[in-house]
């Protein structure tokens, strides 16, 4: 079997090799360090890392994709739909060489989103519950916390997925660590019908659980999305799945859109929302600094969970849901 590991390449597409010689070029014209110019060349390149984790975080990609495809042909033997690939036993060996090694001293959580939309990725991380787990996993010191954020360029596709790893099996124990990890994977749970979350993770055990939904036949998103609690978990999760979603036919409970719904549909800028808590009622107003391709209703979304996440961060707000309405769209 070939190196898996010679033609590794960047979320952009540039390979490992092509990237070195951007780095000596760029440290040539600037006058910098070698490992400051492969540092950059690698957030150029999507990955928000220092060079050597960008290598170390490829490999172990390429490694997963590896395995992964194996598995999958592997199963299919018994259905007699193909075999092995001569392969097989190689990468065998070499997952199994890394799969049970305690890697760390202390645990990781990487959180990509590389290949998202850009006003999805924006939906996401401005979720108010999000950035409330966040918060609580930045003051934990004892984690290596990694997140590679979307580009503004990434287009509205079907071939995207948020690919979330967690490894809590470290040397020691980590229970505040691993505590925080559980409040947000039972939040991330809510989102996995959606088909665009990869979640891995392992604590207690060296070897790593794949998240998978399976659903009923009688499945529908349309049913499912309309019967969580929270407007701001249902907007995400129609964000994140809206190919299959009409926006129109989305139940509110305490959220008035009906603004958007006579307005021409187009991909807004800003929006005005009328607030009301229960001591205080105001407007407050959300908008992108930059224009980035998007759909109307994702937009909305997008600008929507801005303004829940102002308000609840301005009045530190432990329950984030609040009557919201929409009272102006500005492109």
């Amino acid at each position: 079997m070939s190196n898996i590991y010679d033609d590794l390449t960047f979320p952009t597409g540039r390979s490992v090799k092509q990237a070195k010689k951007d780095a000596n070029r760029l440290k040539k014209e600037k006058s910098i360090p070698l490992h400051q110019a492969l540092n950059q060349i690698a957030l150029d390149n999507g990955l928000d890392l220092p060079w050597h984790e960008s290598i170390q975080y490829l490999r172990t990609s390429a490694l997963q994709k590896l395995v992964f495809e194996e598995h999958l042909r592997f199963e299919q033997t018994y259905l007699q739909l193909s075999q092995p690939s001569s392969s097989f036993s190689d990468v065998l060996k070499l997952a199994r060489g890394r799969g049970g090694i305690v890697s760390c001293s202390k645990p990781s959580l990487m959180l990509d989103f590389s290949s998202v939309p850009f006003d999805v990725y924006n939906a996401f991380v401005s979720h108010p519950i999000y950035i409330m787990n966040i918060n609580c996993l930045l003051k934990l010191k004892d984690l290596n916390l990694q997140r590679v954020p979307a580009k503004n360029q990434n287009p509205i596709t079907q071939d995207w997925q948020i690919r979330i790893k967690y490894d809590g099996y470290c040397e020691g124990e980590h229970l505040e660590v691993n505590s925080a990890w559980n409040r947000l994977l039972e939040w991330l749970n809510l989102f996995l019908t959606t088909g665009k979350l990869s979640i891995s993770y392992r604590a207690s055990d060296h070897d790593f659980v794949h998240l998978h939904s399976q659903t009923l036949p009688t499945f529908s998103k349309s049913n499912f999305v309309n019967q969580i609690n929270s407007d701001i978990n249902r907007a995400l999760y129609f964000a994140l799945a809206s190919s299959s979603l009409n926006f129109d036919k989305l139940t509110w409970n305490i959220t008035n859109l009906e603004y958007f719904k006579k307005a021409q549909r187009r991909v807004y800028q800003a929006a005005v929302f009328e607030y009301h808590l229960s001591t205080e009622t105001d407007t407050v107003a959300a908008k992108v600094k930059e224009s980035y391709p998007s759909s109307p209703e994702i937009r909305l979304i997008n600008l929507f969970l801005k303004a829940v996440s102002s308000v609840t961060r301005h009045y530190k707000l432990d329950n984030p849901d609040f009557e919201l309405n929409l009272i102006e769209l500005d492109v």
